[in-house]
């Protein structure tokens, strides 16, 4: 163990050795910086449940090893399912640098003729090309003064496959936009970046540890790397006109890809616009518009997404944070952790429960529970939304949402035919498309999903009976 940065970048003895800034701890969460329309242990129960209901405090130390040994990634069955080996020259499994510690990772493991690396790397572990991943993974491990390091250091990486490695070397995508701009406001911008893709042997790998541990836990410290970083990625900060707007709410209804949208997107954007807020559709603009809006904003809100991952270069920010229902573990605890006040929110009445949502669950927000609960969490609100179904007609379509997001035709049809019953100009043909969509996600049994495909023909032919002319 060294006793400073200095002291361990310094060292000439070849033996492998560690400086640790701030060790491991764990923490109860503070009441008075949580809000929820739900009890305190529901969050606890959903969201902590990989940690025993405490936020983790990951270690942030920086690792110096010689002679290390790394395999390539090895993919499971499952999207997010990866796995890799590190041992040092002994022979040992480090794990306190793997970034993906699966139980495949713990097994043994036979190198293959290994390729010798000479030189020192920086190691920065797993990207994944994906926005949200590069700025909770990348990002926390960019703490240390990259300044200090030896001229001739490489970044290191492992990466997930051929494809997300020619996105980062060859491309202009967004993800490979953020992860250059990340490495150039680090000091990082004229380093060669070289990725583990076959076994090999490293002579001197420096591992600086995340401040965010996926699913685990996060260090607050993450907001002071972000800081750090900011100029660096919006240059002459301070100088160009600056946003007006200190309440902004992420949406995602022009999001390309059809995952976790709501239904009435265009209702839920109109309930914050009556709070005061800003709707932004971050994905319009450049990663430094979107993390200067961000510094700026006193209150940032929005749906469950990787959007969220801006709030990371704000001041001190009120994060509310729609809750979808896929239940994250990982945003809401670097939110908390980075924030003044986390104001978590379930978008359904109090008496309801929301159902595990998927990644291409199409949801429904009551705009009149949503816009109770934002007047609770944020006072009065600027003027009155201006909603055009009356309250009993949306609480029956979100009945009818949560209905098929378990997969219940049954109580999805009998909800349809009280709405078309009793509010025959609220039933919005529309519905039809992404409630569907949920049943069959749900996996709905096909006998039943062709029973709930007649039955909406049935309705649709006396909708258009009730309006047709003449008719009251």
């Amino acid at each position: 163990t060294r006793d400073s940065l200095e002291e361990l970048l310094a060292a000439a003895d070849g033996r492998d050795a560690v400086w640790c800034m701030y060790p491991a701890s764990s923490m109860k969460p503070d009441p008075d910086r949580f809000r929820s329309n739900r009890d305190f242990d529901f969050f606890c129960r959903h969201v902590l449940h990989h940690t025993n209901h405490r936020f983790l405090v990951p270690e942030q130390s920086l690792y110096r090893h010689h002679e290390l040994r790394m395999s390539p990634v090895y993919l499971g069955e499952t999207r997010f399912k990866a796995w890799m080996y590190i041992h040092d020259r002994e022979g040992r499994l480090v794990t306190e640098i793997l970034p993906r510690a699966e139980e495949q990772s713990f097994r043994p493991y036979a190198y293959q003729s290994p390729e010798r690396r000479p030189g020192t790397y920086l190691y920065l572990g797993y990207l994944i090309v994906h926005f949200g991943h590069v700025l909770t993974e990348l990002l926390s491990r960019l703490w240390p003064d990259m300044s200090m390091l030896p001229p001739d250091t490489r970044v290191l990486l492992h990466y997930r496959n051929e494809e997300e490695r020619a996105r980062v070397e060859n491309s202009d995508s967004p993800s490979a936009r953020v992860f250059r701009s990340l490495l150039a406001a680090a000091g990082l911008g004229d380093k060669a970046v070289e990725f583990v893709d076959r076994d090999s042997v490293y002579e001197t790998v420096l591992t600086p540890t995340p401040q965010n541990i996926y699913r685990a836990g996060a260090r607050a410290e993450l907001a002071e790397t972000a800081a750090k970083l900011l100029p660096g990625i919006v240059p002459g900060k301070g100088k160009a006109k600056p946003w007006t707007h200190s309440r902004i709410f992420y949406s995602r209804r022009l999001v390309a890809q059809d995952r976790r949208k709501y239904y009435n997107a265009l209702e839920v954007e109109e309930v914050f616009m009556a709070h005061g807020f800003k709707v932004v559709h971050p994905q319009f603009l450049s990663f430094a518009e979107q993390v200067d809006i961000a510094n700026q904003a006193k209150v940032i809100a929005g749906e469950e997404g990787s959007a969220f991952c801006n709030a990371f270069f704000a001041e001190n920010p009120v994060i509310l944070y729609l809750e979808s229902g896929r239940f994250h573990t990982n945003l809401p605890i670097i939110l908390y952790q980075t924030s003044l006040r986390l104001l978590y929110l379930l978008p359904v009445g109090r008496d309801r429960v929301l159902p595990t949502a998927r990644l291409f669950s199409q949801l429904y927000a009551d705009p009149y529970e949503l816009d109770c609960q934002l007047t609770k969490f944020l006072g009065i609100r600027s003027r009155a939304p201006k909603l055009d179904r009356p309250p009993e007609t949306c609480a029956l379509i979100e009945q009818a949402f949560l209905a098929s997001l378990v997969g219940d035709v049954g109580g999805c049809l009998d909800t349809l035919a009280t709405l078309l019953e009793s509010d025959p100009l609220g039933f919005d043909l529309g519905m039809f498309p992404p409630l569907t969509q949920n049943l069959e996600d749900a996996k709905a049994h096909p006998e039943d999903l062709a029973a709930f495909q007649n039955a909406v023909a049935a309705m649709i032919r006396a909708l258009a009976t009730l309006h047709r002319p003449g008719n009251a």
